[in-house]
C-alpha cells in the first residue's frame, strides 16, 4: 500500500503547468504593440497569438472545471492505492486508448497524422501491463468501448478537443511517477512508463500541443465551443471506465 503523504493542497493532475496569461495583459501588450512602431507586423502578429492561446486555454479550462473535478475524485491517485488497483487502471487506460488512438487518427488532418502519433501511450501502458502481470478485465474492455464510442469526434476541432485531455494527463503523470517509485517500487523500465510517458520532454510536447491547437483553432469561437464539448465528453468518459473500479 501506499504510505499517506503530507499534502498542503489537493494535486490537480489534469492541471496544466501552461501559466496562464491574464486576458488584460494581452489586451494591454497588444495595445502598446499597435502604438509602437518597434517589432512592426511580427510584433503585433507574436501579441495575437500569444492572446489567441490564452484565451483559448482558458476556455478549454474553464469549461471543463467540473468534469476535471471529478475525473480526479473517481481516480484518487494521489490516495493509498494498491498493486491491484493500480492494475486496474493501467487496464483503464489501456483499454481506452487502444480504442481512442485509432478514432483520433481518423479524425485528424492528414497534416497531424504524423504529429499525433509521436504522442501515443497505449504502448506505454501495455508494457506497464506486461510487468505487472495484469489479468483480462472484460468489464473494463467494455466500458472503455462505449466510453470511446460515447465522445463526440466529427471534426479537427472536436479532436484537438479531446486530445487536450489526455495531452494534459501527461502532465499529471509526472506528479505521479515518483509516487509510484516510492510507494510501489514501481519505476519507468518496470511497471510505470505510462505516468512516466516522455519524460523531461513532457514540457515541451504540452507547449507544442498549446501552439498546435491555437493554430488550428485560433480565435474561432464556433470551433472553441466544439473542443470544449468534446474535452467535457472526453473526461465523462474517462470517468465511465474508472468509475467502477474497487477500492
Amino acid at each position: 500500500m501506499w504510505r499517506r503523504t503530507s499534502l498542503q493542497r489537493p494535486i490537480r493532475l489534469w492541471e496544466s503547468t501552461y501559466s496562464s496569461v491574464k486576458l488584460a495583459s494581452c489586451t494591454a501588450a497588444w495595445g502598446h504593440a499597435r502604438s509602437s512602431r518597434i517589432g512592426g507586423l511580427s510584433s503585433r502578429s507574436g501579441v495575437l497569438a500569444l492572446h489567441a492561446e490564452a484565451w483559448l486555454l482558458n476556455e478549454l479550462r474553464d469549461k471543463t472545471r467540473t468534469e476535471h473535478t471529478r475525473i480526479e475524485s473517481v481516480l484518487r491517485l494521489t490516495q493509498p492505492m494498491s498493486v491491484a488497483r493500480y492494475a486496474g487502471v493501467m487496464t483503464g487506460f489501456h483499454e481506452f486508448l487502444r480504442r481512442w488512438e485509432p478514432r483520433l487518427a481518423s479524425t485528424l488532418p492528414s497534416r497531424l497524422h504524423d504529429w499525433s502519433a509521436r504522442r501515443k501511450r497505449s504502448g506505454f501502458a501495455a508494457d506497464d501491463l506486461r510487468h505487472l502481470h495484469a489479468p483480462h478485465a472484460p468489464q473494463l474492455a467494455e466500458a472503455a468501448e462505449r466510453a470511446v464510442r460515447s465522445i463526440p469526434m466529427g471534426d479537427t476541432a472536436a479532436a484537438l478537443g479531446s486530445m487536450y485531455v489526455i495531452e494534459g494527463s501527461a502532465l499529471g503523470g509526472q506528479v505521479i511517477a515518483p509516487m509510484l517509485k516510492a510507494h510501489l517500487g514501481l519505476t519507468p523500465a518496470g511497471g510505470a512508463s505510462y505516468f512516466h510517458g516522455h519524460g523531461p520532454a513532457t514540457g515541451a510536447m504540452w507547449r507544442d500541443f498549446r501552439e498546435v491547437i491555437t493554430r488550428e483553432l485560433g480565435h474561432d469561437e464556433a470551433a472553441a465551443r466544439t473542443a470544449c464539448h468534446s474535452a467535457r465528453h472526453t473526461f465523462s468518459a474517462l470517468c465511465d471506465v474508472f468509475e467502477g473500479l474497487p477500492a
